[in-house]
């Protein structure tokens, strides 16, 4: 269990104007702009993301829609 002390002090740190508080906010900013630049066009996670996305359509089965008299059919269409 966490003591109200502990947290107090946690808090404390976090906002005051000098050492380890403002290394941990310069530290979460840094962090935020390497997460954008990863989530950017051409970043690392922007071609992951791209990477799952080819795979994911490379595994799904092609299929053809056939419509006749009211009915819809379908079938594995064949891949040249």
């Amino acid at each position: 269990m966490v003591k109200r002390d502990d947290v107090e002090r946690k808090v404390l740190e976090l906002i005051n104007e000098e050492g380890e508080g403002m290394e941990r906010r310069l530290k979460a900013r840094e962090l935020g702009r390497m997460a954008e630049v990863a989530m950017e066009e051409g970043g690392s996670s922007y071609q992951n993301i791209e990477l799952l996305i080819h795979e994911v359509k490379q595994q799904m089965p092609v299929v053809e829609v056939e419509r006749e008299n009211g009915l819809v059919s379908l079938r594995h269409a064949q891949l040249n």
